[in-house]
């Protein structure tokens, strides 16, 4: 296979006053990485090309790990961090179901699969994943669908959890997807930190006091009818935080660093002894282990005169892919 590397020249450089850059190096990370996964996945033989990518951001490395048949009918993906988290898995077998098909499971053995698989899939998964009963089964194939919310110290973390989605025909996990951000844990406190829901509130009103406004509504004449009501001031951006109890602001253009990623979930040895990888797997990663660094990447982009790219400008991201069409390896420069 070529070991061919191409640097994208068309780049989206994100302006700073510092640069900050990941100094590792993603053969080195794969291969126990995907020792790990294969320790808690099974690829079934069939699927027996392989392909990899990666994106490094910060101090985190994603990789992303297809498998698939030579015509590409069966496959199956898994994106995890370089800490061993999966994060993303899906499985195709090669048919779609286009007709309406009642499940041949019933919700709950299908959670009870969605439960194992989740407990099993990440071991040391660092918060609360937890299957909810909010079965959705689709008229048109025999698939179940779970949401997964995710707790910290038994208090749910709003706006971020993941799905689940059983086969009832063969009882397999198809689709699965779960959130996760390395090196987060350190912000979720424990609860005897927090202060009480009474001062809370006092805080709150302290801080937001109310204030009596008219609002209005139109009856079904048409008719606007006005009512007064009392409301809270404008917090916009601005909460009470839990543990000090004081009003702080939010700062929506604050980028989050990571401070480096873990090691939970990737025992190396552990993971040889369980999963043994194939050809085409070790032929991908002594791929990439030929290629240039990232590191060398970035000083060819700087010293290139036509890019003229600023001092001060820092690299958030660098992915890496191999292009569909041919074998070449490609670096993408944000």
């Amino acid at each position: 296979m070529k070991k061919l590397i191409s640097i994208i020249s068309a780049i989206a450089i994100c302006m700073s006053f510092t640069t900050a850059f990941a100094d590792s190096k993603d053969a080195a990370k794969m291969q126990p990485v995907l020792e790990s996964v294969k320790s808690r996945i099974e690829v079934p033989e069939e699927l027996s090309k392989f392909e990899s990518n990666s994106e490094t951001s910060g101090f985190n490395t994603e990789f992303h790990f297809d498998w698939h048949t030579e015509n590409y009918e069966k496959s199956m993906s898994i994106s995890c961090y370089d800490d061993g988290t999966i994060t993303s898995y899906s499985k195709y077998d090669g048919y779609y179901e286009n007709e309406p098909k009642m499940s041949k499971m019933s919700a709950a053995d299908a959670k009870a699969i969605a439960e194992d698989f989740v407990s099993r899939i990440n071991p040391d998964y660092p918060y609360e994943a937890v299957v909810q009963d909010n079965d959705n089964a689709s008229l048109y194939n025999s698939r179940r669908n779970f949401q997964i919310t995710i707790s910290a110290n038994g208090l749910k973390i709003e706006n971020e959890g993941g799905n689940i989605t059983i086969d009832s025909e063969n009882g397999e996990v198809t689709d699965f997807n779960i959130w996760y951000v390395p090196d987060t844990k350190e912000y979720f406190t424990g609860i005897d930190q927090f202060v009480s829901a009474d001062a809370a509130k006092q805080a709150y009103m302290n801080s937001f006091p109310m204030k009596l406004v008219y609002r209005s509504y139109y009856d079904e004449d048409n008719k606007e009818i006005f009512y007064p009501v009392y409301v809270t001031t404008d917090n916009y951006g601005e909460y009470i935080n839990g543990v000090t109890g004081e009003k702080e602001t939010i700062d929506f253009y604050r980028t989050f660093r990571a401070t480096g990623a873990g090691d939970f979930g990737v025992n190396e040895d552990a993971a040889a002894s369980k999963a043994a990888l194939t050809p085409q797997e070790l032929e991908e990663i002594d791929n990439i282990s030929g290629l240039i660094s990232k590191e060398e990447v970035e000083k060819q982009l700087r010293s290139n005169k036509v890019l003229a790219i600023p001092r001060n400008a820092r690299v958030d991201t660098i992915r890496l892919s191999k292009g569909w069409r041919d074998e070449t390896y490609y670096y993408t420069v944000m």
